[in-house]
Formats: C-alpha cells, sequence, structure tokens
C-alpha cells in the first residue's frame, strides 16, 4: 500500500512545511497554510483527450461585451462587461462600492440574470438603499444575504445567472476551513470557486474588497492574480469636490490599464461625469492675476484644471513656499530657476500655489504653468485665459512632455484659443500655438 504524506502548503507563496505554522517564514503572511495529503508513488493521471491547435486554426470568437448601463464604467471597463470575466472592485469603506454595484444590477438585470450576494447588509437593508436610489426592479435580479460560501453556491447553480455580484469577499467563509472570514485562506478558496465558476459558465463576476490599512485589496495580494480585471474606487477628501469619486483600472485583460472613470455622488446614487474638465475651471480666471490653465492627464484622460499663485512679500526673515496640492521642493526648484535664468528676485517673498478643485498634480509637465502663475501674481498681470504645457529644465529651456497633442486637443473643445507649448513641431486647427525654448521668452509675454 502506497505511503501517504501529510504537508502543509502556504496558499499565498506556496511554501511547503512538514508542520503547520502560524506564520509562513518565506511570504510573511499569517494563518496561510493548508493541510494537503500526498502520495509519494502514485502519479498524476495523463489527459489523454487534448486538443491542439495551431495558431491559423483558432476561430475568432465573437464579441461578449455588453453595457453595465453606466457609461464611465463602461469606459474603465474597455468598452462593456466581458461574460465570463471576473472583476475585483477595491476600495476604502464608505467610497461607494456598493451603491455602484448595485446600480449595475439594476441595469443589467433590464436583459440578463442577475445574483446579487451581500455579506454585509441585510436583504431589507438592501431594499432601503434601492429605495433611496429610485432604482425599478426587474424579474431577472434575485438577492441572497449570507456570509456561508456553501449556501452561496447552492443559489448560484439554482439560479445560474450570467452577471454575479459578490459584496463583500471578506464576509464570506467556508465550513471546509476553520479560519475565520477575511483571513488569507478563506479569501483565496472562495475567489478561486468563483473564478472556475465563471469560466466555466460565462458568467461575468464582479467581487467587492476592501482596501487594508497596508493599502491592498482584501489582504493577499494573490487575489488580483486570480482576477481578469482590478479596479480601486477611490475618494477625492480634499477641496470643494469630495462628493467626486475616481474609478482606476490597475489590471485588465480587456482594456487599457491607464483608464479612469469619473463620478459624483448625489442623493439619487452615483453620476457619470462626462466633461471632467468643466469641474475645475471658475471661468473667472481671465481677468486674475496669478491664474493659468493646465492640461493634465488623469490616466489617459485629459483634464483642464486652473492654477493658482499667490506671491506676497513677507514680513519675516525667511520667505514661505507652501502648497498642498503641488509638490513644494519642486516649487523651490522651479524658483532657483526663475530666478537664475531672467534675474527676477523672488527671494523674499511668500508664496502659496493651489490647483482648484483640490485635486493633485504630480506630473513635471505642469511647471511652465506654475512659472506663468507666480510671475502673473508677482507682477500683477493678467493671463487672459492661455493654457501652459511644459517641463522647466535647470537650464531654463522647456522640455516636450507626454500626450501634447491629446492635451491641446481637449483645450480646444473646453474653449482655449492660446496654448504656450514647447518649440516642437505640432499644429491644431483653430488653436494659436505659442513655442517657448526657454523661460526667458515666457516673461515676454507676461
Amino acid at each position: 500500500m502506497a505511503k501517504k504524506k501529510s504537508v502543509f502548503v502556504c496558499q499565498i507563496c506556496g511554501y511547503m512545511s512538514p508542520k503547520w505554522q502560524g506564520r509562513c517564514p518565506n511570504c510573511g503572511e499569517w494563518d496561510t497554510f493548508l493541510e494537503e495529503e500526498r502520495d509519494r508513488e502514485k502519479k498524476a493521471e495523463v489527459a489523454q483527450d487534448v486538443e491542439v491547435l495551431k495558431y491559423s486554426e483558432i476561430k475568432e470568437g465573437e464579441d461578449f461585451r455588453f453595457s453595465s448601463g453606466i457609461e464611465e464604467l463602461d469606459r474603465v471597463l474597455g468598452g462593456g462587461v466581458v461574460l465570463g470575466s471576473v472583476i475585483l472592485l477595491g476600495g476604502n469603506p464608505g467610497a461607494g462600492k456598493s451603491t455602484l454595484l448595485l446600480q449595475v444590477a439594476f441595469n443589467i438585470s433590464k436583459s440578463k440574470r442577475v445574483l446579487y450576494v451581500s455579506g454585509e447588509e441585510s436583504l431589507q437593508q438592501i431594499k432601503m438603499r434601492g429605495k433611496r436610489l429610485s432604482v425599478k426592479p426587474h424579474e431577472n435580479l434575485f438577492f441572497l444575504s449570507t456570509t456561508d460560501f456553501e449556501k452561496v453556491e447552492s443559489a448560484i447553480y439554482k439560479i445560474k445567472p450570467e452577471v454575479l455580484i459578490v459584496d463583500s469577499i471578506q464576509t464570506v467563509h467556508s465550513k471546509n476551513f476553520t479560519s475565520i472570514s477575511g483571513t488569507p485562506i478563506q479569501i483565496n478558496y472562495s475567489t478561486r470557486r468563483l473564478v472556475e465558476f465563471s469560466k466555466e459558465n460565462k458568467c461575468a463576476t464582479f467581487i467587492v474588497g476592501h482596501i487594508t490599512k497596508s493599502g491592498i485589496i482584501a489582504g493577499p495580494k494573490i487575489l488580483e492574480h486570480l482576477v481578469d480585471v482590478v479596479l480601486y474606487f477611490e475618494e477625492n477628501k480634499s477641496g470643494v469636490l469630495n462628493s467626486m469619486r475616481i474609478l482606476r483600472a490597475v489590471k485588465n485583460r480587456f482594456g487599457a490599464v491607464n483608464e479612469v472613470g469619473i463620478f459624483e455622488m448625489e442623493e439619487m446614487g452615483l453620476k457619470s461625469v462626462l466633461d471632467p474638465s468643466k469641474l475645475f475651471l471658475s471661468g473667472k480666471g481671465d481677468l486674475s492675476s496669478g491664474v493659468s490653465y493646465f492640461t493634465t492627464i488623469e490616466g489617459v484622460r485629459p483634464i483642464v484644471v486652473e492654477v493658482q499663485a499667490l506671491v506676497s512679500l513677507g514680513n519675516f526673515s525667511g520667505a514661505r513656499r507652501m502648497s498642498t496640492t503641488f509638490d513644494k521642493n519642486r516649487i523651490s526648484l522651479l524658483l532657483a530657476t526663475l530666478e537664475k535664468s531672467t534675474g527676477l528676485n523672488l527671494i523674499p517673498a511668500d508664496i502659496y500655489l493651489n490647483i482648484a478643485g483640490g485635486i493633485s498634480i504630480s506630473e513635471t509637465g505642469a511647471d511652465l504653468a506654475v512659472l506663468a502663475s507666480i510671475v502673473s501674481s508677482f507682477k500683477k498681470r493678467p493671463l487672459k485665459r492661455a493654457i501652459f504645457l511644459g517641463e522647466v529644465g535647470l537650464s531654463g529651456n522647456i522640455r516636450n512632455i507626454p500626450m501634447l497633442e491629446e492635451r491641446i486637443y481637449e483645450a480646444k473643445r473646453i474653449g482655449f484659443k492660446r496654448v504656450f507649448i514647447p518649440d516642437v513641431k505640432i499644429s491644431v486647427d483653430g488653436v494659436k500655438l505659442i513655442r517657448l525654448k526657454n523661460i526667458s521668452e515666457l516673461m515676454e509675454y507676461i
């Protein structure tokens, strides 16, 4: 009789140990070891019926995309939801993940069978939220409130949904393991079973995962490797637009990974923001000094923002450079370059910089807009509604930036007629392009 041997395998990294351990010595995760029986003599059976095809013999499948009913979500997913895909939606508690998926469930149930599984809310709570959103019920929409994964599986094979929503993966636990819900073993097992069902039945599955204190989804990073799409739902906690939500794709097997969707949380739920540039523009920058405009890139999406600067002669020995939306070290570097290249003395001046709406900008392409706002405030001369695009080098030269043409077209769409750019060969009809080689030339226009 073949001798059997029990080993304990870490479900995160695959490390094997002859005995159970509380913490994996390889990856450092806690409570991840699962006992497996292994037969030394028995070998795995070799599959006989294997279909191997040449590339030319592979038939092109149909496009199984369908709309979620929310335009911004479809944009981030690459054009819609793909049947058989597994989508992990992460975000901090309270960001609006459940609200978004409930709206998706009602929209999709108009044409497809949908099962919404909630481990955090009772059915009565879900109905109260549905009334607040003023959504209309459909016969194809089913709800289940449980944390028992065996009950979830039973409902899945009974309903056989085309779209499955599990909110959230941390609350679900299987009786096959003694560990509590939310542990790596429970999350890993539940997700793998859901992925298996989705692929076999061409069911699109949405899985909600909360962000932990360490900033990752649902604890173990392995979940992101199991699913097809990973989305992050972020809040804008600063600025006047605290109701805004940003949906980012960090992994997408069916579309671009840099795409973003923008939503606004209203009383009736989440609303797609199709023209985000208008959210950040006050329309009063024409007559105000210290105001310039810049086209930033969120993912692959250009957004026009307003850069505001206030220059004041301080009475203290040490001048202050303050900003919560732009790197203060970058401001000091740009000021040093400006003073060296143009001779403008800003050493005794306090300088305050702000990006309207509370949006933060970290890209160096905003250098030219920042300097234009500072000089405009210092000289008290309005810039008369112009876009400034360019990175400033230490010698004062103005360098090209990525996606320059896309930024200019967005400025044109909003109604800007003048755009200051680096000295590159590019032309856009209907826009006056002013090419600058260095910041000394910028001074001539202010």
